[in-house]
């Protein structure tokens, strides 16, 4: 728990402090993620500059524990969308670029990601619901 508040605060961090901003804090049922998805999401997104910050534990173990830039790719008053890309290895230590999504829906409090090998069809997914703080 107190590595988590740690690392929120370090994704709320990193976004400018004179915009309006969410920080969301996910729990996610990562069953059909095939490890490419944390069960634990972290995001700071600014929706009037574009920028995001998000963390889980794959940008964790892949990115030198350092939260990672995203982007707002949509937004308005029921949902915001944002994405980023992580390279990754998976289990058979084969490197790939990992094209990730994230919908929070706000009236429902509740979070989908999907991660997709780029260049590739193949979807993984989690979803679950979220504390949130305005900053």
């Amino acid at each position: 728990m107190r590595m988590t508040i740690a690392i929120a605060a370090l994704v709320f961090a990193t976004i400018t402090p004179a915009h309006a901003g969410i920080g969301l804090d996910c729990n996610l049922d990562t069953t059909q993620a095939d490890g490419f998805i944390g069960d634990r999401f972290v995001a700071g997104i600014d929706e009037p500059t574009g920028e995001a910050a998000v963390h889980d534990a794959l940008v964790d173990q892949f990115n030198n524990g350092q939260t990672l830039d995203g982007r707002v790719e949509h937004a308005d008053e029921t949902s915001v969308l944002i994405g980023w890309e992580l390279m990754v290895r998976d289990a058979d230590g084969i490197d790939a670029e990992m094209v990730y999504r994230a919908r929070y829906d706000r009236a429902q409090k509740y979070l989908r990601v999907t991660a997709r090998p780029k260049g590739y069809n193949t979807e993984f997914r989690a979803e679950g619901g979220c504390k949130v703080e305005g900053f």
